[in-house]
């Protein structure tokens, strides 16, 4: 059985190590990375907190936000070791009786090694071939409130390419979010529940379970948001935790961020600290956000969101 060079060095930038079974032995890397800047930089830690791809962490964060019912549109490029690249699209807009969002992911391999998996070796061993492939996603999600509990829904339809093996596959998402306060909001979700993924080997969707909470408050002539987050990804527990401070008026507004996300095992090379920034300007903004990965280099991501 062969592995792309690409998929061990991607892996070291999410929070899962590749494995052959059990914890980790998800095929998909599309769905691992933050499918934008603000995310990232905020450690993941997005199951409770409103943004243009809330949709992507958990859908009933739709229904939350200071866009209130104005559609909000995103995109975001990363750039990662090895010549490769991930991008996203989001579309979140009001909808009957709730709110909805549209989303498309897409990861890159470009022209990578082949190796064979070498026991004892965390990469393996370089065959000399050279092979292609890459993944693309597309969610569609829904949110709508019950009393004070907002409820939300997605769909996903994802299909990985890997040295022209192809496979499609079909996840749903559920969530939750009460909101009982303007300052506070408490987020639950399950994710990617679907069949396995069988792009020349049988491997299953990162299924993901995550619980947190977001509190925003006035700092004088500052604002801040702390957002908190446990999850369980493949048998795995993890935390995230991102601190945004924020400055200026609705028309022109300065943001700093920095976010922890532990590590998925012991091996793997991404820094557990994350930095970002972002700027507004009336209803465009501009993000970016920062992350080592140890021997790999770094990796960074751009993006743009608008309200209209």
């Amino acid at each position: 059985m062969r592995r792309l060079l690409v998929g061990a060095l991607l892996l070291a930038s999410a929070p899962v190590v590749a494995t052959a079974q059990g914890a980790g032995s998800a095929s998909t890397i599309v769905l691992r990375l933050s499918p934008s800047p603000r995310a990232l930089a905020l450690g993941a830690a997005m199951a409770a907190v409103a943004d243009a791809f809330a949709v992507e962490f958990n859908p009933a964060a739709l229904a939350i936000g200071p866009a209130g019912g104005r559609a909000r549109a995103g995109a975001s490029y990363q750039d990662l070791p090895v010549d490769v690249a991930a991008g996203a699209a989001v579309l979140g807009f009001a909808a009957p009786g709730g709110a909805a969002a549209l989303s498309v992911r897409f990861v890159d391999y470009g022209d990578v090694e082949v190796v064979e998996p070498t026991p004892g070796l965390p990469i393996g061993t370089p065959t000399g071939a050279i092979a292609t492939g890459g993944e693309v996603t597309a969610l569609a999600g829904y949110a709508f409130a019950v009393g004070p509990v907002r409820l939300g829904v997605a769909g996903r339809w994802l299909r990985v390419d890997v040295a022209g093996l192809t496979d499609d596959a079909f996840a749903a998402d559920v969530g939750a979010l009460v909101a009982p306060r303007e300052w506070l909001a408490i987020g639950a979700a399950v994710q990617n529940l679907g069949p396995d993924v069988e792009a020349g080997r049988a491997a299953p969707l990162p299924t993901t379970f995550r619980a947190g909470a977001r509190v925003s408050r006035g700092l004088g002539p500052l604002d801040g948001m702390l957002a908190l987050e446990g999850r369980r990804r493949e048998e795995r527990n993890g935390l995230g935790v991102g601190l945004e401070i924020g400055a200026g008026a609705p028309s022109l507004r300065a943001e700093a961020r920095v976010g922890y996300e532990s590590r998925g095992a012991a091996g793997d090379a991404y820094s557990r600290l994350v930095f970002g920034a972002g700027i507004r300007a009336d209803r465009l903004g501009l993000d970016f956000a920062y992350r080592a990965l140890g021997p790999l280099g770094s990796t960074r991501q751009f993006g743009l969101s608008f309200i209209f």
